[in-house]
């Protein structure tokens, strides 16, 4: 029975489409073209439905695990979110690289925000395009003469805010007959409509333990579909994805820790003494919706003293400088997740303010070699291992 629906699928699946698609985009029409190739001489590869799903790890989509619920939650997800169709996936970070490693042909160009994700960066390492341009953080103007145009809705970093709308217009400016795509990552949010390819990654923006049920979704046409299956090795010889999760709400625990660090004197005093920097908390009350990126930025090495800090009170912050963030940069980061509660966000804050009160009296003190106290403690124990 498998065999004879895999068998049934061949035809319709390896019909030339490349000179039917007059009306579409260059961007698709060039992919087809490539697929087309792979119809005539090699064999295009073919999903085969299996089922329902069983209990095991039944290996690749391609190959055993096609499962008939993943068709059904993709074409529910395809309808809420108007996209032609999409492809499920079990990982964020490897979805990104294989929308890279099978759309970017060669000859073509990728422009990217130069504050992409590393999984941006990963897939355009394994991609055909010939050229890969960096552009500047938030800044449609300074895109030119690309043909894939990878950015984030809300970036991994900073947590703001992608122009998308005025890269959008400058894109079909420059490229009105399509040559230029999106490829744009929804790790930290959900909505864009009317780009080529979203990348949804929702144990973040949703707060799933799995994106739309699984832990992401890739939101495209069904050439780009095609083209992932048949050339995106990490896409399709991985396993298929896990049974779903339920969802939960991170506004309210996000509005929570705005008003307990912003409500702290020592927070203000660290602010106003340029120690620390949290440009999303300024106004925060006028957003209706905040960004659960938390970037506290600092001095230069002060990241890692407030890092020692974080991690010595049980906090999950990364530390982060450059070549990760441009030169004379640096930040700790936390993201909030589903499991945080009201309890953490208090030890949170307390962490970062304690830290900051600690800071300003060494600056009081007039030190010039005075170090934090987690700072001697962590520096304490790397000793004690060497």
């Amino acid at each position: 029975m498998v065999i004879g629906r895999l068998l049934k699928n061949w035809p319709k699946e390896h019909k030339l489409q490349s000179l039917v698609m007059k009306s579409a985009s260059a961007f698709d029409r060039n992919l087809e073209k490539l697929l087309d190739t792979y119809r005539g001489e090699f064999g295009l590869m073919t999903l085969n439905l299996q089922g329902n799903y069983l209990h095991s790890a039944a290996g690749s989509r391609t190959q055993y695990a096609n499962y008939e619920y993943l068709l059904d939650v993709e074409k529910e997800v395809a309808r809420v979110h108007n996209a032609k169709t999409t492809w499920i996936y079990h990982s964020g970070f490897f979805a990104n690289v294989g929308a890279l490693e099978s759309v970017a042909l060669p000859g073509d160009a990728i422009v990217y925000e130069e504050l992409v994700h590393a999984s941006t960066h990963q897939g355009m390492s394994i991609s055909s395009a010939a050229c890969k341009l960096p552009f500047r953080h938030n800044d449609p103007t300074s895109l030119r003469d690309s043909i894939i145009i990878c950015v984030e809705s809300s970036y991994n970093i900073n947590g703001d805010i992608c122009p998308l709308k005025e890269c959008v217009e400058v894109a079909k400016e420059l490229f009105p007959l399509g040559y230029a795509q999106f490829i744009i990552g929804e790790a930290h949010s959900m909505g864009v409509l009317e780009i080529a390819i979203r990348i949804h990654m929702c144990s973040k923006a949703l707060a799933f333990t799995g994106g739309f049920s699984m832990p992401s979704v890739i939101l495209c046409c069904k050439t780009v579909r095609r083209a992932m299956i048949h050339r995106a090795r990490c896409l399709t010889y991985s396993g298929a994805p896990s049974m779903p999760m339920p969802q939960a709400r991170l506004q309210a625990i996000i509005k929570y820790f705005f008003h307990q660090l912003t409500a702290n004197a020592a927070w203000e005093r660290a602010v106003d003494a340029g120690l620390l920097s949290y440009p999303l908390a300024e106004d925060w009350e006028l957003r209706e919706v905040q960004s659960h990126v938390v970037p506290i930025h600092t001095r230069p090495r002060h990241e890692q003293y407030l890092f020692f800090h974080m991690s010595l009170a049980g906090m999950n912050a990364y530390n982060i400088s450059y070549p990760i963030v441009p030169k004379g940069s640096s930040l700790v980061r936390m993201i909030f997740h589903a499991h945080n509660t009201e309890h953490k966000v208090d030890i949170a804050v307390a962490a970062i303010c304690d830290w900051a009160a600690e800071m300003l009296d060494i600056e009081a003190s007039g030190s010039t070699t005075a170090l934090p106290k987690a700072a001697h403690q962590v520096y304490a124990m790397q000793a004690a291992i060497a």
